[in-house]
């Protein structure tokens, strides 16, 4: 079996999809990225070191890799460790950034301004003006997921 950091011979189900497809399967269904962040705000928002402690990579691998063969549901009894750096390793290999270039002028102004409040303001205003709409609602989903819980 080869490590999920050798280069793929059969096109993941999971990792490297388009921004476009990282919430939502095809068919309208959750996809892997938005499961996962279901589960993490059910059962590892009170993990100690969540999305700070890493997971054995070949435990990400082998997880990334039980969802292409059918495992297709988080369950309870999963470490949400491992979970949590499946979902960084989701978000690092999507084949364009989540944060266009085009948009970082807008967002770095906006976090240049002083009082927090206007700040805080400023940057959602830059993101709902400057992202594309896949960008916007990935961003949105994964803030709200792990920051307002």
């Amino acid at each position: 079996m080869h490590s999920g950091r050798d280069k793929r011979t059969v096109k993941s189900l999971v990792v490297g999809r388009p921004i476009l497809l990282a919430l939502e399967d095809i068919d309208g269904g959750p996809s892997f990225l938005e499961k996962a962040l279901r589960f993490l705000e059910k059962f590892g928002i009170k993990v100690e070191g969540i999305l700070r402690q890493s997971a054995d990579v070949e435990e990400v691998d082998r997880r990334v890799q039980e969802y292409e063969q059918g495992k297709t549901e988080f369950g309870a009894d999963e470490d949400a460790h491992v979970v949590g750096d499946c979902v960084k390793h989701v978000l690092r290999e999507l084949p364009s950034s989540p944060v266009p270039a085009s948009c970082c002028t807008a967002l770095l102004e906006a976090y240049k301004i002083d009082r927090k409040d206007a700040r805080v303001s400023a940057m959602r205003s830059a993101i709902l003006e400057t992202f594309p709409e896949p960008n916007r609602r990935l961003l949105q989903r994964y803030s709200l997921s792990l920051f307002l819980k």
